[in-house]
């Protein structure tokens, strides 16, 4: 290796760890200071309740028990107690194995000495939506990771032919989908490239049936560990939460319309250009490993952007036969997330085609720094700091606390809220943080004649609730804050 080389390469990696840095400020910057959202609190709350064994084979048939994440947390809350940011723990720890696999994943598809490394590898980090999750207490941002470093290693080990990548790569798929149990169709993914990787390039028998027979055991044992969380869920119909409109606009364009941290979904024009954009890129990476294959026979599984593509693509018609066989309904949204990165990986490694251009240096350096200007504008427009996308009426629970805190009266208050915002006020009250608030049950029905002192609600909900209830603090997003009018005397005075 070269002088010049050896510098480009560690500038690279210099660059790409502050950016690493400044991804996990912003992510770790909304994890300590928003409060704990809808859907967080059933797992730090209710589930970390039950035993290890208990959550491991699913208390109830309700999805939130992302059993990896569930198990971590109730380790770490059990050492540091029940605070927000401990609760998060295990998602901003997961941003670093995300990094780390972005990381292996460019260097195998672009290289350290690329002019593209940095912009190939600034592209996983532009979703403003995943990040999100990696400031949640959810196991949707650590199934991804782990799904990305399986991907990364599954590319290692059928380019060197190294059963220990391979097996590393299994060992990561199955904590993925422990993490998210939708991510058993990356898993069952991966191993239909397993089953085939030893009559690539295993000659000896005896090998092939001793490879074979290790990986039938090791899924066989994992399928029994889960198969009873499975049960739950699908004889609860929990697998029914979306809808099944077709691939293309339940997952690849409702990825995008979150992508772009754009509402509605699916109305956007300009999401439709996203995916006529992404399904080029596709494109071209097909034709470009049917090339490989062309010009290598066998040998292009060894190829890094053969394997990504291979590896999506397999992924998402697993997915579709699921919907087919199963009638499960499509990925939608967070349930699809891993999917992100993995499409990512084909447009990396798209881009690491172009260093085979013979163009001037300076273009190659022009073009990089476009995608990358590109990438930061994206981030810059999109990320925000005041909610998460997808429980973004969690907002203002620190705003209405402080509020009743310093209200006049006597303490506990009574307050009663919507169904959507009760779980996130429960986690303060439950956790003693809000010991001055009594909070009601809860309830999906207004009740406007509620024998409580404020009432927190919709702004649509206001005109069902006047009557009883007069707005003291308005939020923004259409969300306010009632209190209990006082009572009027209406009847005659005592005649003397």
């Amino acid at each position: 290796m070269t002088m010049v080389n050896f510098r480009v390469i560690l500038l690279n990696r210099v660059i790409y760890s502050v950016l690493l840095l400044i991804s996990f400020g912003m992510i770790l910057t909304k994890a300590i200071t928003l409060p704990i959202t809808h859907d967080e609190t059933a797992t730090a709350v209710y589930y970390t309740r039950f035993s290890v064994w208990e959550i491991m084979m699913f208390p109830d048939s309700i999805p939130n028990n992302h059993i990896l994440n569930t198990l971590l947390i109730k380790c770490i809350t059990g050492v540091f107690g029940m605070e927000e940011w401990a609760v998060r723990l295990p998602s901003l720890l997961a941003f670093w194995l995300f990094g780390w696999a972005v990381y292996r994943i460019c260097k195998q598809l672009i290289g350290e000495r690329s002019p593209y490394f940095l912009a190939g590898a600034l592209l996983f980090l532009t979703n403003p939506y995943l990040n999100d999750f990696f400031s949640l207490a959810r196991g949707y941002a650590m199934s991804t990771a782990f799904v990305l470093l399986s991907l990364s290693f599954l590319m290692d080990g059928m380019r060197t032919k190294r059963q220990r990548d391979l097996w590393w790569s299994l060992v990561f798929s199955m904590l993925a989908t422990y993490a998210n149990m939708t991510a058993l169709i990356s898993l069952a993914a991966l191993v239909l490239f397993l089953l085939s990787a030893p009559f690539i390039w295993l000659d000896d028998r005896r090998k092939r049936i001793k490879f074979l027979g290790w990986i039938g055991l090791s899924l066989f044992g994992f399928l029994a560990l889960i198969a009873m969380p499975i049960y739950k869920m699908s004889s609860g119909d929990q697998f029914q939460f979306w809808s099944s409109q077709g691939i293309y606009k339940d997952t690849f364009l409702s990825l995008i319309d979150h992508w772009r941290y754009k509402w509605p979904l699916y109305f956007s024009k300009t999401s439709v250009w996203f995916a006529l954009g992404g399904g080029v890129l596709l494109l071209g990476a097909v034709v470009r490993s049917i090339y490989l294959f062309r010009k290598v026979g066998m040998k292009a599984f060894g190829e890094p952007l053969v394997i990504a593509v291979l590896f999506f693509c397999l992924t998402v018609q697993v997915n579709i036969y699921q919907n087919t066989l199963l009638s499960t309904p499509n990925l939608s949204g967070r349930t699809a997330l891993f999917l992100f990165p993995m499409f990512v990986a084909i447009v990396a490694g798209v881009i690491g085609q172009l260093s085979l251009l013979r163009i001037p240096k300076t273009l190659h350096f022009l073009v990089a720094c476009s995608i990358i200007g590109g990438a930061v504008y994206h981030v810059q427009t999109r990320t925000q700091f005041y909610d998460f996308r997808e429980w973004w009426f969690d907002a203002n629970t620190f705003d209405v606390l402080h509020y009743l805190k310093d209200a006049p009266g006597q303490k506990p208050l009574r307050l009663k809220t919507r169904w959507e915002f009760h779980p996130s006020f429960y986690f303060y009250c439950e956790t003693g943080k809000a010991d001055y608030i009594l909070l009601s049950d809860y309830d999906k029905n207004l009740e406007p004649t509620a024998e409580v002192d404020y009432y927190y609600v919709f702004d649509s909900d206001r005109p069902t609730m006047e009557s009883h209830f007069e707005v003291v603090q308005e939020y923004f997003g259409g969300r306010v804050l009632m209190k209990k009018k006082l009572a009027v005397d209406t009847s005659a005075p005592d005649e003397q």
